[in-house]
């Protein structure tokens, strides 16, 4: 009989635990498919994988700071500062296209690495430390805009390219993040780096004395996430057309939501690219299946919410699941100690 992980024997509810994820986003996808006349058209397809690609981005670079142990809020008013910063390099500054986006994107690597620092270097708590960035990115950000205009004006067509134009028959900004994900999926999964990243966040004491650079990799960690919540910021400016100081916020809980779905889906209770995709995935259906129905727009908070605490609950009973079944593994193994010394 087939075993899992655990050792315990594979059954429906295994299987269920094991494809919860592909059922779920078959699920929402069919649902919607029925109740929305236009939800299978074309162009709403293209309206999902859109949004799909920048959410992807944000949450990709968050869920690698919580592979490491780490958290990062400051992701989503970073790609909004960011998405800023670029608008004004076209439209005020006269910046060329490749000046620009590299000026904007360094900016936002800088300023994760300002973040790894304190949070590696320096001892600093990384929920702390970014929300004081995400509120210091927040305030720069309308500093720039005068209190939270646009901006808005004409920007290189190059630069248009990035959000609006297409590789053969993919948005380009599909392209972009997958293979960002395609290149954080191998780094993560296939590398050393992700090996360490993991054996960091289990115990860092333990990956220290193993000889793994604990201070170093946190701090790359946190620089990718500035690197992808940089061209996050990017993609959005470019596919608006204008530097919109507001845009990002809406991504914060949906990229940490699509995270943790993927740490309530997989079976060992940890981070990963992969679940965190198909979070991307059901995030992206559902909120554009609200928006087809004419649902409220609470309702995307409500199910953000949702998500988060199921994932939060699932973890707990799981965790409690698993310390009954080793209690009764005890129990029965002193039991057949016991009828071994009698007989």
């Amino acid at each position: 009989m087939n075993k899992t992980h655990s050792g315990r024997s594979s059954s429906l509810p295994d299987l269920l635990k094991r494809y919860s994820g592909p059922i779920l986003i078959g699920a929402v996808f069919v649902l919607f498919s029925v109740e929305a006349e236009t939800f299978l058209t074309a162009f709403n397809m293209l309206q999902i994988v859109h949004h799909g690609s920048i959410l992807g981005l944000f949450s990709l670079g968050f869920t690698v700071t919580v592979i490491s142990g780490e958290i990062d809020l400051s992701f989503s008013n970073l790609g909004a500062l960011i998405g800023v910063l670029v608008a004004i390099f076209f439209v005020k500054a006269d910046f060329g296209v490749v000046v620009g986006l590299l000026t904007a994107t360094l900016f936002g690597i800088g300023i994760g690495a300002f973040n790894g620092y304190i949070i590696a270097y320096r001892g600093c708590k990384s929920l702390i430390t970014t929300i004081a960035m995400s509120s210091i990115c927040w305030g720069v950000t309308f500093m720039l805009t005068g209190g939270g205009d646009e901006v808005r004006g004409m920007m290189p067509d190059a630069f248009a390219f990035i959000g609006q134009g297409y590789v053969g028959i993919v948005p380009c900004s599909v392209f972009i993040f997958t293979l960002c994900y395609l290149i954080s999926f191998i780094i993560i999964t296939r590398l050393p780096f992700g090996h360490h990243l993991y054996a960091i966040g289990f115990n860092s004491e333990v990956a220290r004395a193993s000889g793994i650079n604990v201070r170093f990799l946190k701090f790359i960690a946190f620089v990718i996430s500035g690197f992808l919540s940089s061209v996050a910021g990017l993609i959005i400016t470019s596919r608006l057309g204008s530097g919109q100081p507001i845009v990002g916020a809406q991504f914060l809980l949906e990229g940490i939501a699509a995270a943790f779905f993927g740490v309530a889906i997989s079976t060992q209770d940890k981070p990963s690219v992969l679940g965190t995709l198909q979070g991307v995935l059901l995030l992206s259906i559902i909120f554009n299946g609200v928006t087809l129905l004419g649902l409220p727009l609470y309702l995307k908070n409500i199910i953000q919410g949702g998500i988060l605490v199921g994932a939060l609950v699932s973890k707990e009973a799981r965790t409690l699941v698993d310390v009954f079944y080793n209690l009764k593994m005890r129990i029965d193994k002193r039991h057949r100690e016991a009828v071994g010394s009698r007989s």
